[in-house]
């Protein structure tokens, strides 16, 4: 018996019923719940997820997280943000850049001082660029 086969096995039996709430989780504290310093470590988590999740439940498992009302940045951050997640799925990005997307979502939505949206400004603009 291959223990590598059995050890992912198991994994997948214990991330399978939370896969979506973890995700969800790992996308929605980077806007701004998170503690800065836990960004890198859930990018590299975030990196590991999506590769091993099947694309079209991850995009929805994305989109619905980004739905929520922590995600202040408007509507061309949430396709830069959801293009970039969907490269983390298909493995087309290092999980560098993950860990770089959720940083940059963090620090926009820090920069916030007024509790609005911040979506239409020159960081969302050369956010949507960086990432698309």
């Amino acid at each position: 018996m291959d223990h590598r086969n059995t050890a992912a096995k198991k994994c997948a039996e214990i991330l399978n019923p939370i896969r979506g709430e973890l995700l969800s989780a790992l996308i929605t504290g980077a806007c701004g719940i998170f503690p800065r310093e836990v960004l890198d470590p859930a990018g590299s988590l975030l990196h590991s997820m999506l590769r091993s999740t099947e694309a079209i439940e991850a995009e929805r498992i994305c989109t619905q997280a980004l739905q929520n009302e922590s995600f202040r940045l408007g509507d061309d951050a949430k396709r830069a943000t959801l293009l970039t997640l969907g490269k983390g799925t298909r493995d087309s990005i290092s999980s560098s850049v993950l860990m770089d997307l959720l940083d940059d979502l963090w620090t926009m939505h820090q920069s916030d001082d007024t509790g609005g949206t911040v979506s239409g400004g020159d960081a969302i603009i050369s956010f949507a660029k960086k990432y698309n």
